[in-house]
């Protein structure tokens, strides 16, 4: 919206009536009221992501879908619901239709069974079809699921794109099943997280990024001790490992997901007997209160804080539920399977151009398990296939210090650093190196360095031979 020029907004629905639509005027977009970050240029970032474009072989009819359809996520954070005149007979309506004629728009999609998709629910009566108007709070979870789902399907879309891309043709020529290719090849990943987040009003999101960031740090702190563990067996030292104390956060975790009473569990349960959020907030504090890292906020009635790794971090249970489901319906599915946009319908359907396309036209609406309805579940089994592929690979820790909250250059706050060195375990691992062993060299190099200091009395085999005895001492 800062870089792109008048045209491509224009293509777009992001120019109309001859300017820029303002950022401010998009619900999902002006919740900080923050629209620029000293030292950020957003015009050259956005150069660069076109350029990375054309390198990476995307055609100019995915880059138009790939843009239209963040366009149409905007634009589906502004429907407002208006229930002034529902009843069993009649639908909620809709205080702004241009958000969605926008929408059906950019995404080639017929408007009419779009707005229905949003008003109304379906479901079979032994043969029949019946068809009946959704409350206002139904309509409202269709518009965030629509939004989550676009967002998502582009996501995934783009990255396995990225990685068929790359692959040598060979490989791409040489394998029938695209899926295995996908499981065939080495790979170097990157997992990119800040650490925990903290706003002043927790929801279901900062659950989950505070959850993931518990994961990560238990591998960690388990990765560095494991391996010095692991070192010590090998020189022989089995009886110092006891030596070997860290903090663990495994309460922690059991606490947001330990079947069947963790929080992510509850409010799962929750979602599936339509409950609400009264109910659940009562359900998590009545299990929980006696758990040494919960707490229960005396001054408010929809909140609970989690006693975490990093920081104390209160949760407003409000939209919790609404968040956790994460369905669309047969009707919106169907909807939008049959856009007219072919570039649309491949990124929502997953196809990146080296698949099958046979019966792309034909939308088929599987049913979903019911794990698969919640976000909860769908992010919880995302983490632990994560965690069983981090486990398995080589890993290496880079620890990213946040010097300042203010984004500024040059500010180096102490006190904030200090916190994250302590809650990120880099304290307790630089422990651990000091009082095992803080210089490790080769044997064979530390005689090559030294051994003329009394070359006739000891040779390497009487070294070796000594090594335990030498590691011993430095240990006491």
């Amino acid at each position: 919206m800062k870089g792109a020029s008048n045209d491509e907004m224009a293509r777009i629905s992001l120019f109309k009536d001859g300017k820029k639509v303002e950022m401010s005027s998009f619900e999902y977009l002006n919740k900080s009221e923050c629209y620029d970050v000293q030292n950020i240029k957003d015009d050259q970032l956005y150069k660069e992501v076109k350029d990375s474009f054309r390198t990476m072989r995307f055609t100019e009819e995915e880059e138009i879908a790939i843009w239209s359809i963040v366009s149409s996520v905007l634009y589906v954070g502004n429907i407002l619901i208006d229930d002034s005149t529902f009843d069993n007979d009649k639908p909620c309506g809709l205080k702004n239709v241009d958000a969605l004629k926008t929408v059906a728009n950019l995404l080639k999609i017929n408007y009419e069974a779009l707005e229905k998709s949003f008003l109304f629910k379906t479901r079979e009566v032994g043969k029949q079809l019946i068809e009946s108007p959704m409350q206002k709070a139904d309509c409202e979870f269709a518009r965030e699921t629509l939004a989550k789902d676009l967002f998502e399907k582009l996501f995934n879309w783009l990255v396995k794109k990225l990685n068929f891309t790359i692959m040598p043709d060979e490989d791409l020529k040489s394998h029938a099943d695209i899926a295995q290719l996908e499981s065939s090849r080495f790979t170097i990943g990157l997992l990119d997280i800040f650490g925990f987040e903290i706003l002043k009003v927790n929801s279901l999101e900062q659950y989950c990024i505070n959850y993931t960031n518990e994961k990560l740090q238990q591998l960690y702190i388990s990765y560095v001790f494991k391996a010095e563990e692991k070192e010590f067996i090998n020189e022989g030292l089995e009886k110092y490992i006891v030596d070997l104390n860290f903090k663990d956060n495994q309460s922690v975790i059991d606490l947001l997901d330990l079947y069947p009473l963790g929080i992510y569990h509850l409010i799962d349960e929750n979602c599936a007997i339509a409950g609400t959020d009264d109910g659940l907030i009562q359900k998590i504090r009545n299990t929980h209160k006696a758990n040494q890292k919960f707490q229960i906020p005396k001054l408010t009635s929809n909140t609970f804080t989690i006693i975490h790794t990093a920081k104390n971090v209160e949760y407003t249970i409000n939209g919790f539920r609404t968040k956790n489901k994460d369905e669309m319906s047969k009707l919106m599915i169907e909807t939008v399977h049959f856009s007219a946009f072919p570039e649309f319908v491949r990124i929502f359907k997953g196809i990146t151009g080296f698949e099958k396309e046979e019966g792309m036209k034909d939308a088929v609406v599987k049913d979903k398990k019911a794990s698969d309805k919640y976000l909860g579940a769908k992010f919880r089994q995302q983490m632990k296939d994560l965690m069983n592929e981090l486990t398995s690979c080589d890993c290496h820790f880079i620890r990213c210090i946040k010097p300042n909250e203010q984004k500024q250059k040059g500010l180096w706050v102490p006190l904030l650093a200090l916190t994250q060195i302590r809650y990120l375990g880099v304290l307790d691992s630089i422990k651990v190196r000091r009082d095992s062993f803080p210089v490790r060299r080769m044997y064979r190099l530390f005689y090559q360095k030294y051994g003329e200091m009394d070359n006739n009395k000891y040779s390497i085999p009487k070294l070796i031979e000594m090594k335990a005895d030498f590691r011993e001492i430095t240990m006491k």
